[in-house]
């Protein structure tokens, strides 16, 4: 009886040996191609196997095709896991199109900056024009106003030369009318006797030729 007992040890620690050999730990060569939300979804699944539910495996697979949204085409295709190396490319290929995004702005900037100066040379220009017109307004209005008067004046001239020609006329007729009369009174009449009927004058010798 002992013998046999001694034998089942034996068997049973050889047994037990040849377990605690042949036991694995950690995730076997199957499962190197798991991915990364799949083993956390295990992994929740194993500690809370009530509480998961299609919300969080909806999470988990949302979390996953959004991985994938950040890999580079070939990774996929391939359907792994994007590595570091390629988030680093997609983080460099970010950065340079940010780069690039930030020249276009700073370019639209400077073109803001141009476009608000000519927005003041054009408002500098169009008060000094406005100023102009305000003044060439002013010029025309007094031109307007001295030719009014010089149209006025012109009438007055005018009636006024009138009225002088029409004097003019009068006094060449007066001055005809004195010319007449003075010459009919400086008129001499010779070789004709006086009549001194009456003696009141003295009888005048009659000139000889």
């Amino acid at each position: 009886m002992g013998e046999k007992r001694k034998d089942r040890n034996s068997s049973g620690s050889g047994s037990v040996n040849k377990t605690k050999l042949t036991k694995q730990r950690g995730p076997s060569q199957e499962d190197t191609n798991i991915s990364i939300s799949e083993l956390l979804g295990q992994a929740s699944a194993a500690l809370y196997p009530d509480a998961i539910g299609p919300l969080q495996s909806e999470v988990f697979e949302r979390s996953h095709t959004d991985s994938f949204k950040l890999s580079p085409e070939k990774m996929e295709d391939s359907g792994q896991e994007p590595t570091i190396k390629d988030v680093l490319n997609c983080m460099r290929t970010i950065d340079t199109r940010l780069l690039a995004i930030e020249l276009k702005l700073h370019a639209i900037d400077s073109l803001e900056n141009k476009v608000c100066d000519f927005d003041k040379e054009l408002k500098k220009i169009w008060v000094a024009l406005e100023d102009r017109v305000k003044r060439t307004d002013a010029r025309a209005c007094a031109l307007e106003e001295k030719v009014e008067l010089v149209d006025v004046g012109a009438t007055i001239v005018a009636d006024r030369l009138t009225q002088l020609e029409k004097e003019r006329n009068e006094l060449r007729d007066d001055v005809a009318y004195l010319k007449s009369q003075s010459m009919r009174n400086n008129l001499v009449f010779t070789n004709i006797p006086e009549d001194n009927s009456t003696g009141s004058h003295r009888a005048e010798a009659p000139q000889s030729p």
